[in-house]
């Protein structure tokens, strides 16, 4: 399953991937901060684009679907997000979020308070589970990082399409990684230390079957580690993937509810 980007990174060391931790362990409800206000409403439209943009004082969720908006909440992939089978069509489930804290908050503040609503509204309730696996680290190339910071959401560049383009706007390094784990099948680890959001562009010199009009040979090209991935994100963005391994962990789903609205 995709997940769609969204935001925001937090700093590790190398043993604890930073999509993986979400202000460290679970905390109970109690301790967890709230939203002074949110609305929940499911969101039945199809072909249209969902999205999750954060401000200062909230977050404002579009047709995002429930594992999505766990993704977020707790900064992992939505491939290291597991569950009972009879989970699944709640998983998929899609919403439309508003949720305001009343004041500025930072923004590893507004996460928990994400985490306390899906708590809260979806009765959500999460362990972890770890195991020593095949990862590849991302680190700063040699040269330095090439990517600028972000301006806020812009447009898309109509001259980027996948898959041999992959276009980023206001990502952070966490979204990035996720975005890898997807696509490399296999869990990416941010080791960058890169705060904020950025803006980059990534273009694959190489895509193996991308003008293939083979259905199989088109599904096999969702897999970037048949591209040119591992040299263009060095040339391009000054960052590099190493296979290496390293601690994994899995957000195991105990329950999780439909929500009331409102």
């Amino acid at each position: 399953m995709k997940v769609r980007r969204t935001r925001w990174i937090v700093p590790l060391l190398f043993t604890i991937p930073v999509f993986l931790i979400a202000q460290g362990a679970i905390t109970s409800n109690a301790a967890r901060p709230a939203f002074d206000v949110a609305s929940i409403k499911p969101n039945t439209t199809t072909n249209t684009p969902g999205w999750t943009h954060f401000d200062p004082e909230g977050v404002n969720i579009r047709r995002a679907s429930l594992i999505e908006v766990i993704s977020t909440a707790y900064r992992i992939p939505g491939s290291l997000i597991s569950s009972d089978e009879r989970m699944r069509e709640i998983f998929a489930a899609r919403y439309d979020i508003v949720a305001n804290a009343g004041h500025e908050v930072p923004k590893d503040q507004l996460l928990l308070m994400l985490q306390t609503l899906l708590a809260d509204r979806f009765r959500l309730t999460v362990h972890r589970q770890s195991k020593v696996q095949p990862v590849y680290k991302l680190t700063i190339a040699k040269g330095g990082s090439k990517l600028r910071e972000s301006k806020g959401p812009q447009a898309r560049d109509p001259n980027c399409t996948p898959p041999k383009c992959m276009a980023f706007n206001n990502v952070d390094m966490w979204n990035f990684a996720a975005e890898l784990t997807y696509r490399l099948g296999r869990p990416v680890v941010d080791l960058t230390g890169l705060q904020g959001s950025w803006d980059f562009t990534l273009r694959l010199d190489s895509t193996e079957g991308a003008a293939s009009d083979d259905p199989g040979v088109k599904a096999s090209i969702s897999d970037l580690s048949l591209s040119s991935i591992f040299t263009d994100i060095e040339k391009q963005l000054g960052l590099k993937l190493e296979s290496d391994r390293a601690p994994v962990e899995t957000l195991v789903v105990d329950h999780v509810e439909r929500p009331s609205e409102n």
